[in-house]
């Protein structure tokens, strides 16, 4: 959800919004998305990100670490 929504809490309860749904960078959202998918029974055996999630630096390690293949985009002023 984008900043301004999460940002005014009465826009979030009148849309049935959770209080404790917060902002996350795509970033953020990635790394929740793959230790839910490392947690679970699926087969996982690679992740395909873009630059979004390519350039943060703790998404990238979370990755190596994992064990899981991985193919990021990067900026190309990384």
């Amino acid at each position: 959800m984008p900043r301004s929504w999460t940002d005014d809490r009465e826009r979030c309860r009148a849309a049935k919004v959770p209080d404790e749904r917060g902002f996350g960078t795509k970033g953020e959202l990635a790394k929740r998305l793959v230790l839910r998918a490392l947690a679970s029974d699926l087969p996982l055996a690679w992740v395909a990100a873009d630059a979004a999630c390519g350039q943060e630096g703790r998404f990238r390690r979370l990755l190596e670490q994992s064990g899981l293949g991985y193919v990021l985009a990067v900026p190309k002023s990384q």
